[in-house]
């Protein structure tokens, strides 16, 4: 499988990082639903990509809080997150994102 797309599906609840137990996946479209809790980096982490392939996990449009795991992920992942809630001390995981090809995080709320 490479491609799951179950954006606008107004689907609530978190995201399990068993989607991580997918190696071919390609595109996660999560965008447009009701989901929320912690986005668990499992799902872009410990990824064996070829230099070609590419992920891409969009996010935009929840109530994501914030992001759980080490944030060091391949440079062939792209991550939307914009439109989401994100919480606490977050803040300072800015840095170790820039590995990432794009990142659209406008729309994102940062509260301390």
């Amino acid at each position: 499988m490479t491609t799951i797309d179950l954006s606008g599906n107004h689907l609530n609840g978190s995201i399990q990082e068993s989607f991580s137990d997918l190696p071919r996946l390609q595109k996660l479209l999560l965008e447009n639903n009701l989901l929320s809790g912690s986005v668990p980096t499992g799902i872009w982490q410990n990824r064996s990509l070829s230099t070609s392939a590419r992920l891409t996990v969009d996010l935009q449009n929840n109530s994501f809080s914030n992001i759980t795991g080490d944030l060091n992920p391949p440079a062939n992942v792209t991550l939307c997150q914009g439109k989401n809630v994100m919480d606490g001390g977050y803040l300072s995981i800015l840095g170790p994102l820039f590995p990432l090809v794009v990142i659209r995080s406008n729309g994102w709320k940062f509260t301390l």
